[in-house]
């Protein structure tokens, strides 16, 4: 068992072996960190990669949050004047 000759191969550490690859939803990140150099490269464009993916949900995200905002205001501005109506005609 230890005594395999290919437990005696020296790694080489700059390439990976061809046997070894990622699981389908990582192919993505897998791909950008092996095509920049650098690793503080790899990470940032990587990123960069989620914020774009994620970019038009945080969008709709951002224009319902508004979108409900206006509506709860005009909704509350409607019932001021509407009470304010009232008053006046009570009076």
């Amino acid at each position: 068992m230890l005594g395999d000759p290919e437990n005696f191969i020296l790694a080489n550490s700059l390439s990976t072996p061809a046997h070894i690859v990622p699981e389908w939803y990582f192919l993505f990140a897998y791909a950008i960190l092996r095509s920049i150099p650098r690793k503080l490269g790899g990470v940032v464009a990587l990123l960069l990669s989620v914020v774009v993916l994620l970019l038009p949900s945080l969008r709709a995200a951002f224009l319902k949050k508004n979108r409900l905002k206006n509506w709860t205001e005009r909704i509350s501005s409607f019932k001021g004047k509407r009470f304010n109506l009232d008053q006046q005609l009570i009076m």
